[in-house]
C-alpha cells in the first residue's frame, strides 16, 4: 500500500496559525507540520509558499515560508503541471461558468486564471502526482463568484480533506507524526 501524500493549502496554515494552533501555545503543531514533511508525506506547491511569502517579515507564515519553504516546496513549472493547468483554465471556462451570470463568473475566471493564484496549479500538480490537497475551503459549484478549490479539484479526481482529517491519520499523542496503521 502506497502512503498518502498531500499538498497543504495557505488557507488552512492561514486559519491555524490565527486561531487554533497559534504558534504561541501550539509549537507542537508546527513542528508536527516540519515532521511530516521530512517524513515525506506533506508539501506545498511553490505557488503556496509564495502565497505565504506575501505576508509581513514579522509574520510567522512568512518566516516558516523562509525558513522550511525549501523543503516543502514542490514546483509547478514541469511541461505536463503546465499542461494540466491550461486544462483546468479551459474546464472553469466551458464547464464551470456554464449557466452562471457572466458579469459574476467572468471576474471570477480571471482571478482563477491569474498566474499567481495557487489553487489550480496545486490541483494540477496533486492529479499529476497522486496528492490528495489539505484546504479548509468549501465546495460550492453553484456560487458564480469564485471558482472553489474543493470544485475543481473534484472534477480532475484530486481528494480534498480537511486538517482535522490529516491529524486524526498522522498525529500521535501532542503532535508526534506517526504513518497511520492500516
Amino acid at each position: 500500500m502506497s502512503q498518502k501524500k498531500y499538498l497543504f493549502d495557505s488557507d488552512c496554515l492561514i486559519v491555524a496559525k490565527n486561531s487554533y494552533y497559534s504558534p504561541e501555545f501550539s509549537s507542537a503543531f508546527w513542528d508536527w507540520l516540519i515532521a511530516g514533511n521530512q517524513q515525506g508525506v506533506f508539501f506545498m506547491v511553490d505557488k503556496v509558499i509564495d502565497e505565504l511569502k506575501q505576508g509581513r517579515e514579522d509574520d510567522y507564515l512568512y518566516r516558516f515560508a523562509e525558513t522550511h519553504g525549501d523543503n516543502f516546496m514542490l514546483a509547478t513549472t514541469s511541461h505536463d503541471c503546465l499542461i494540466k493547468y491550461a486544462d483546468l483554465q479551459n474546464w472553469a471556462s466551458n464547464t464551470w461558468a456554464v449557466g452562471k451570470k457572466p458579469s459574476n463568473s467572468r471576474k471570477a475566471l480571471e482571478t482563477f486564471a491569474k498566474v499567481n493564484m495557487a489553487d489550480p496549479w496545486q490541483v494540477a500538480y496533486a492529479s499529476l502526482n497522486g496528492y490528495e490537497i489539505v484546504s479548509n475551503e468549501k465546495p460550492e459549484i453553484l456560487s458564480s463568484k469564485s471558482v472553489k478549490l474543493p470544485d475543481a479539484a473534484n472534477a480532475f479526481g484530486v481528494n480534498v480533506v480537511k486538517l482535522h482529517e490529516v491529524l486524526s491519520l498522522h498525529s500521535g499523542q501532542n503532535f508526534t507524526f506517526k504513518f497511520p496503521t492500516p
